[in-house]
């Protein structure tokens, strides 16, 4: 008996070497989109941590500035920061008022916290817990008192 092989017309369907090839290239293109996403979320994060610490720059100047101009009339209660001719400068819910008008409004930052010693005032500013800036401010001899 003789056997007829027919040569010529290819059965539909892919060859084990074209399934190969496409794994490959379907697998170096996810190494490609996966390490994209890595990257792009190492920036995002960056950049956050760098909004925390300029928003907090632009808190410790607004802060130090007011405190210059008013040290011998700050009255530090424990409704606000620090009150000047019964204008409270407060932070709450991520804006920093003063005098009743928003002055600052942070996304990142969370909490102002004000801390009175014998001879100097520390505020520190936290965001999710974590410290990001202390500044300490020096009484200079004026009629900054607790109340």
């Amino acid at each position: 008996m003789v056997e007829v092989i027919i040569i010529g017309k290819r059965e539909k369907g892919f060859t084990l070497l074209e399934l190969l090839v496409s794994m490959a290239v379907y697998s170096i293109l996810l190494i490609i989109i996966f390490s994209a996403i890595i990257t792009f979320s190492k920036i995002n994060k960056t950049l956050l941590t760098k909004d925390k610490y300029d928003e907090a720059a632009i808190m410790e100047n607004f802060i130090v500035d007011l405190w210059k101009k008013n040290n011998g009339d700050i009255i530090l209660n424990q409704d606000s920061l620090m009150e000047i001719d019964d204008n409270k400068l407060v932070f709450a819910e991520g804006t920093l008022s003063y005098a009743d008008k928003p002055i600052f409004i942070s996304k990142a930052i969370t909490a102002v916290k004000r801390t009175v010693y014998e001879n100097h005032v520390e505020f520190i500013i936290i965001s999710d817990n974590n410290l990001i800036k202390t500044i300490i401010l020096y009484n200079s001899g004026g009629n900054t008192h607790e109340s």
